[in-house]
């Protein structure tokens, strides 16, 4: 009898715990979390001017969710308006994507690379990490006076889960 009480036990604390506390998301399974970021730093490579500050935060809503079938399966951030592949780790999740857009006008050719890495680390309900954003421009052909730079910016970010949330999808 005790043993069968413990057992609903642990099934209800991993119902409230939500499924990435107790065994993780698992293809078909979903997540969503609601995040607050702080301040973005610049480091020494972008040209970013000061503009003041603020406490007021801005937010969005992670939704992490997986594919696959008997195989590994694949993570899924979805962040509204873009989503990034990631890898489950200890911790949490790992989110990348890349952009690159190629400006062509005569003999001159400036490529942008954007690289975009999401860490989320797990702590029961509550989530925190920072996103990176790596910027990369470069010239090719005739450049006159054109230096290659990258600014990278971090922004750290905290959440909780929200339990028995309702998406709706835009059509």
């Amino acid at each position: 009898m005790k043993t069968s009480r413990k057992l609903g036990l642990t099934v209800l604390a991993c119902s409230i715990a939500g499924l990435v506390a107790c065994g993780g998301v698992g293809a078909g399974d979903h997540v969503v979390y609601r995040a607050a970021f702080g301040p973005t730093s610049y480091d020494s490579g972008c040209h970013h001017q000061d503009d003041g500050s603020t406490d007021v935060r801005a937010s969005t809503t992670f939704m992490i969710y997986s594919t696959g079938g008997d195989g590994e399966p694949t993570y899924w951030l979805d962040v509204g308006d873009a989503v990034f592949q990631g890898t489950e780790t200890e911790e949490g999740w790992v989110f990348s994507g890349s952009t690159q857009q190629i400006d062509k006008g005569g003999n001159t050719t400036i490529t942008t690379t954007t690289k975009t890495t999401i860490t989320v680390n797990l702590d029961g309900a509550v989530i925190d990490g920072s996103t990176k954003v790596v910027t990369t421009a470069e010239c090719s052909g005739m450049c006159g006076g054109f230096d290659s730079d990258s600014c990278t910016t971090t922004t750290d970010f905290t959440g909780v889960e929200l339990d028995d949330a309702t998406l709706g999808v835009d059509v």
